[in-house]
């Protein structure tokens, strides 16, 4: 029997304070979403999606459901969301079903 082999995947998503709404819109648009999209069709990939401070604000008044993807199990557990410095941009965001599972501190 040859030995397992664990991946931890985790995908870093930022943006500076102070970054032009246009700017991350786009980015928003071209990659952050379509990244969850496809994490979410394909649930047996299990990853870590770490969102900075300033772009979880960003994220929290513009795109608040992205948030709460990023708070529940995405794609059956697919994905968890991991913060540093402001988590409670994620608190009390948890899917209506399955287990309670919220940010973690890394």
């Amino acid at each position: 029997m040859s030995p397992s082999v664990r991946l931890v995947f985790v995908v870093h998503d930022h943006q500076p304070v102070g970054n032009f709404d246009d700017v991350i819109e786009r980015a928003y648009q071209e990659s952050y979403r379509p990244f969850l999209d496809l994490v979410e069709r394909h649930a047996g990939i299990r990853i870590a999606i770490h969102t900075s401070g300033p772009l979880a604000e960003w994220l929290d008044r513009h795109h608040p459901d992205y948030l709460d993807r990023l708070a529940g199990p995405a794609g059956g557990g697919a994905a968890g969301a991991t913060t540093w410095g402001w988590p409670a941009r994620l608190r009390g965001r948890r899917p209506a079903a399955g287990p309670a599972r919220g940010p973690r501190r890394g």
